[in-house]
């Protein structure tokens, strides 16, 4: 089991540093090898999630899967649960609006009940492009 900090070997020569299988494609957002100094992790948090004015849940459920992915920690459902207070449907509704402003991407997890959630860079959030 990995631990806070703890870098894995990128087995699937995926270009990440974590050991959580991702595709190529998965590995730019999922862990970065070179790991910048924000929230010492893979994926920093983009504070424009603050200026979003979304709501408490849908920013509480980036922050979670943002400092899972600085953590090297498989963002998966599971995971994501494993840390969210409020009830489980809450939390179905807060990945939904993230997805439907794509600053969460749903991908394939290990099992068909257990997706895991990767966070876009703010550049690709739907409400950052609106005019």
């Amino acid at each position: 089991m990995k631990t806070k900090g703890e870098i894995m070997s990128d087995k699937n020569n995926c270009g990440c540093s974590c050991d959580c299988g991702c595709s190529p494609e998965e590995a730019a957002v999922c862990a970065p090898k070179e790991k910048p100094n924000r929230l010492g992790g893979g994926t920093p948090m983009d504070t424009q999630i603050f200026r979003l004015n979304l709501g408490v849940l849908p920013t509480s459920v980036y922050i979670i899967i943002a400092a899972l992915q600085a953590d090297n920690v498989k963002p998966s459902l599971s995971a994501i649960a494993s840390r969210w207070n409020e009830k489980p449907q809450a939390l179905e509704e807060a990945l939904t609006e993230l997805q439907g402003l794509n600053i969460s991407v749903r991908h394939q997890g290990q099992t068909e009940k257990d997706p895991i959630y990767l966070v876009n860079p703010a550049a690709l959030w739907a409400a950052n492009n609106q005019d």
